[in-house]
Parts: C-alpha cells; structure tokens; sequence
C-alpha cells in the first residue's frame, strides 16, 4: 500500500512540476550496475554513535587523500575495481563498511571546511555528491529533508548531499552501508547524476 501511494504521488510530482536542476537535489538513485560484497568477509574494527564500521582505506589524517588497505586489496578487491571504474573521483578519502546498530538520527556528513577547504569547496560546488551503496536492507528507511526516500530494485547505489543535506535512518538493525568519499570529478559525476536523473526522475527528491 505504502509503495502504490509512493508512486502515486510521485506521478503528480512529475505531472505538476518542472524539471529540478540537479544541484537542488538531496536524494538520488545512480544508474549504475548493482554491487555485491561477500558479508563473511567483513570485519568490524571500530564502533562510532549509530554503526560499527571497518575501513577500506588507509587513515591518512582526516579528510587526506588515501589509499587502499591491505585488508580491502586481499578481500574486497572486486569492490574496490567496481569503486575506481564507475564512480567520479579524482581521488579517495574515504571508504568504509557500516553496520547500524541503532535508528540514525538528523545530522550532515561533511561539516569542517576548515579541515579541507579544498576538498569542502569541492563537495559544496558538486552537490548532491555523498555515493552510499546499500548492501543490506530496507530500501524506505532513509530520510532526506525528513522526506522518506525509496531505493528501486534495480540499483543499490544512491547519492545524497554531502555538505548540505539532513538525512536520518530509521531503525534498521543490521543495515549494511558502503560510505564512499572523495574529491569529485565533475565532468564524470555530472554525467552519470542525468543519466541517473532520466532513469530515477519519479524517485529524486
């Protein structure tokens, strides 16, 4: 029911409204082949608020460019080819595997521009650019804006904003998150975001 509703409204979205610029967007699918990771393998190293998480790369110093650990090169080599091949960045600061523990509230990932003004600067300027790969479970459970977002079955890859955009997890115990972050490559990621946005329209918010 909830489903029929959702496309429902998406419909008069689509009928009543103009085309979004895509910098105006918080929430979007990514036409993009879906991933698959091997569970077994993952390891969780660390615990921080609302996940355990193991890091795929090396710890460099907060937002530095970095590079792949040995762990990621001996057990997530196909992710990390996946990663490199198909998502927009010039370089990498940050690639983790979430496990939630807990219903995730309001908050923004990237608030210290201070810590990379680069790096921030280059974030702001290509919102939405926060690539999160969802391995494991519900496809509703995301928030943007408080708006309740909807993942379709044929990707599990999605973008939100990064420096902008308020996002909350209800409880989803369990859930799986691969968090990758980096210095966008603009021509790259404003290519794939309309590819994207002519596929997944009805589902952007």
């Amino acid at each position: 029911m909830y489903i029929f509703i959702f496309y429902f409204l998406s419909y008069l979205k689509l009928l009543f409204s103009k085309d979004m610029n895509l910098t105006d967007l918080h929430f979007i699918p990514i036409d993009l082949p879906i991933v698959k990771i091997n569970l077994e393998k993952v390891k969780y190293e660390c615990n921080y608020s609302y996940w355990q998480f193991t890091r795929l790369l090396n710890f460099k110093g907060k937002y530095a460019e970095s590079n792949w650990t040995k762990y990621a090169l001996q057990n997530f080599l196909d992710l990390k080819n996946y990663i490199e091949k198909y998502l927009p960045f010039d370089y990498l600061v940050n690639v983790k595997i979430n496990m939630q523990n807990t219903e995730v509230l309001n908050h923004v990932d990237f608030t210290e521009p201070n810590a990379n003004p680069f790096l921030y600067t280059n974030n702001k300027y290509n919102e939405p650019c926060g690539y999160r790969i969802l391995i494991k479970g519900k496809s509703d459970k995301l928030f943007v804006k408080n708006k309740r977002t909807l993942l379709p079955e044929t990707t599990n890859i999605y973008c939100i904003g990064h420096t902008n955009t308020i996002h909350k997890v209800e409880e989803d115990i369990g859930r799986i998150t691969i968090f990758v972050h980096g210095c966008i490559n603009k021509y790259k990621h404003t290519n794939l975001l309309q590819k994207s946005y002519n596929k997944y329209k009805k589902y952007c918010i």
